[in-house]
């Protein structure tokens, strides 16, 4: 699967993105380019 270069970027902005939840929990993203495998076809994780 290629991803448009736009949405690459648009998801490697996540990296490092805290989302705070009314709970108190909060989510953080971490987003990195890998090499494309059987795995990970998308090359993204």
């Amino acid at each position: 699967m290629d991803i448009p270069e736009y949405a690459l970027e648009l998801l490697l902005a996540y990296d490092g993105r805290l989302h705070y939840l009314a709970s108190g929990h909060y989510l953080k993203f971490e987003v990195k380019v890998v090499e494309k495998s059987p795995r990970v076809p998308h090359g993204i994780a």
